[in-house]
């Protein structure tokens, strides 16, 4: 008797919780703590570098000449231009397609200088207007390929007792070139945004 009454004695105690559920509660409690691990050690002072006007100048001239280099030499590749036409902005490179769903004045066949450029830019660099770029910079050419209606759609009102039906124009462009035609901070002649049609 005294014998099972040690075997029993020397066995490792081993506390359990009393549900499944209690166990993962107390894991999360521990889990999660209040204060972080690295709550009382000394945070490093960052260090913000601002650089003097004449350092920024410098930068500023570098980063400019680099840009002029690539559009006198055309090695810019493949540009891109954000336009703006019919209130809505439209990011176009060469040989997309443009659909526009509201009235457009020019007729097909026509090909139309876009002026109202907002960005323009390549693999490199991006040139952006506030809030356009000078017409004079940017050429944006585009062909009017198609016009026509869209289709049919019916203009539901809450208990109406007749249907409107209504067939919005729909005109296609393809852009056919986009160009950078001056260097930086060397243009002819400055103007403003109004004149400028499309």
């Amino acid at each position: 008797m005294l014998k099972s009454f040690l075997s029993i004695s020397r066995r490792p105690l081993i506390v359990r919780p009393l549900c499944k559920e209690g166990s993962a509660l107390f894991k999360v409690s521990r889990h999660y703590r209040s204060f972080p691990k690295d709550f009382l050690k000394p945070k490093k002072e960052i260090q913000e570098i601002v650089p003097s006007p004449e350092e920024e100048k410098i930068l500023t001239n570098d980063i400019i000449g680099k840009v002029n280099k690539q559009i006198i030499s055309q090695t810019h590749g493949r540009l891109f231009a954000v336009l703006f036409v019919n209130e809505r902005q439209r990011m176009v490179t060469t040989e997309d397609l443009l659909v526009i769903r509201e009235e457009f004045a020019p007729t097909a066949g026509d090909k139309i200088r876009m002026e109202k450029v907002m960005a323009v830019g390549g693999s490199d660099f991006t040139l952006f207007g506030r809030p356009l770029l000078p017409k004079d910079l940017v050429y944006v050419e585009a062909t009017v390929v198609e016009k026509t209606l869209f289709a049919t759609e019916v203009m539901y009102r809450y208990a109406s007792k007749r249907l409107n039906f209504r067939r919005p124009e729909l005109t296609v462009l393809r852009i056919s070139d986009i160009r950078l035609d001056y260097p930086v901070n060397e243009l002819p002649s400055v103007e403003g945004v109004e004149g400028r049609t499309f």
